[in-house]
C-alpha cells in the first residue's frame, strides 16, 4: 500500500513526516478541540 508513496528513502522519516502531515497538524488539533467542546453538552 506504502509503496507507490514510500521511493526508497528511510521508513521511519517517511512515516513520522506523515504522521505530523496528518494527526500533529494544527487543523486536526483543531479539529480535535471542537468536536471534544461540541460533545461536552451531551
Amino acid at each position: 500500500m506504502l509503496r507507490k508513496n514510500y521511493k526508497g528513502g528511510d521508513f521511519d522519516s517517511w512515516i513520522q513526516a506523515f504522521c505530523q502531515r496528518k494527526y500533529n497538524s494544527d487543523f486536526s488539533i483543531e479539529m480535535s478541540r471542537s468536536v471534544k467542546k461540541y460533545l461536552e453538552n451531551f
